[in-house]
């Protein structure tokens, strides 16, 4: 065969090769979008648990600035976690604290007012203060006096500390019923020392002239000179929900559905205000419901050590996460879509529900009314599945919170990795690293 035969058959050959068919480039665009997909995702998980721990170690960081503050100036100082406007269960930042001076406004007389715990026409024992031109109701409709709150009677170095019984006083009454008059009055948990020069019987406990009249009222710390407040990372928060926190830190008198799963601040499917058609917890109207503070303070004793009655329970756990999880605890009667991640809702005021599993939705459907199914050998095996009232779920370790535990007996703070609980144990010991110190799992 001649040559340029050759070359022609050839150069035909070479040129049919040129370029790919449709299925070659539909094949490499469907691998290049799965590893696009698994980049993401992989980098999306990062990022969140380089937020929440960027965010415990800022934490931890100011924690420790305040005690060293405290060492340094030889007076107390602290931290004022504020509570984020949108959502009342989350700390959002964080400003330094400092104590505010002792209230001595007024006089003071001590009375018996027959009250507890139904009147029998018998006047109690010495546990009522009687304020005149104190101004405490002033103080108390600013949130400047809190239950548990100490006054100092009489107000020199031979008055005594008592503490206040706030719902029990008549100054907690609300505004429509008030008269200042009549209910400028703070109850004491315990009888005051002395009692008294009058009979017995009658109210006023000490004859004219006699017993004490002044007195210093503790009022909540304040914000320290020239400081502003500081933000945690965008999209990171400490979650009250989870957090084991002090027990002052918490109001009770929000009632909640009857399997006392507590929904999240201000939602109300219905919105018809109350309690909604879930039975969730709602809130009412009112500002003076509130399921935490509004002072989440924390107080360094000139030692180091943390101060006051947040110092009681030994320790102080913060559970930092992204605002999502946060925000996407289970709820009754949703329609979740595939692919929707959920974690169980916070129960109760002093039960710690895991942290460290998330729930992804396989099935898709309407969620149910019992959420005991999350607490099932499988809702804490990773890789299981649990069904919800037809709704598929399935357990996945949750990598994205951070661990912040405050030691109140020596004021050390220390950020922990997150410890995965086994499946076995119920209710899941979900501080265990933080108190042990064991290596995480």
């Amino acid at each position: 065969m001649p040559a340029f035969h050759r070359n022609n058959q050839f150069s035909q050959r070479v040129a049919t090769r040129v370029g790919f068919t449709l299925v070659e480039l539909l094949v490499v665009i469907s691998i290049m979008a799965i590893l696009v997909v698994m980049t993401v995702s992989s980098i999306n998980f990062a990022l969140s648990s380089d937020v929440t721990r960027g965010a415990s170690r800022q934490v931890q960081s100011y924690l420790a600035g305040a005690r060293d503050r405290a060492i340094y100036a030889k007076e107390p100082r602290g931290v004022r976690f504020l509570i984020d406007p949108n959502n009342p269960t989350v700390v959002t930042s964080m400003v330094y604290i400092a104590p505010s001076p002792d209230w001595i406004q007024g006089v003071i007389r001590l009375e018996r007012i027959d009250a507890s715990p139904v009147p029998d026409g018998i006047p109690d024992t010495i546990l009522n203060v009687r304020g005149g031109g104190t101004d405490w109701r002033f103080l108390y409709t600013r949130g400047q006096i809190k239950d548990g709150a100490r006054i100092k009677i009489p107000g020199d170095a031979s008055g005594s500390w008592y503490t206040i019984d706030l719902n029990s006083s008549p100054i907690s009454k609300p505004e429509a019923s008030y008269d200042e008059d009549v209910d400028e009055v703070l109850r004491l948990t315990t009888p005051y020392r002395d009692p008294g020069t009058s009979a017995p019987n009658e109210v006023v406990a000490f004859a004219p002239g006699s017993g004490p009249s002044t007195y210093l009222l503790e009022l909540p710390p304040v914000v320290l000179s020239g400081e502003e407040p500081t933000l945690l990372p965008n999209n990171a928060g400490i979650d009250l929900d989870r957090s084991y926190l002090p027990v002052s830190w918490r109001v009770t008198g929000i009632s909640g559905g009857e399997d006392g799963l507590p929904g999240k601040a201000g939602i109300d499917d219905d919105s018809s205000g109350g309690a909604d058609d879930n039975n969730e917890y709602l809130w009412p109207g009112s500002d003076d419901y509130r399921l935490y503070s509004s002072h989440l303070d924390l107080m360094f004793s000139p030692r180091g050590t943390v101060s006051g009655s947040e110092a009681g329970g030994g320790k102080i756990h913060f559970v930092v996460d992204t605002l999502e999880n946060i925000q996407s605890a289970w709820r009754r009667g949703v329609n979740y879509a595939e692919g929707a991640r959920v974690l169980f809702p916070a129960q109760g005021p002093y039960e710690f529900t895991p942290y460290d599993r998330v729930f992804v939705c396989t099935t898709a459907g309407q969620s149910g009314a019992d959420p005991t199914v999350f607490r099932t050998a499988a809702a804490r095996t990773e890789g299981a599945s649990v069904t919800d009232n037809g709704v598929v779920w399935r357990t996945e370790l949750n990598t994205t919170p951070s661990m912040l535990t405050i030691f109140t007996r020596t004021g050390n703070v220390s950020a922990y990795p997150l410890f995965f609980d086994q499946p076995g144990n119920v209710p899941p010991d979900v501080f265990f690293y933080a108190e042990t110190g064991e290596l995480a799992k």
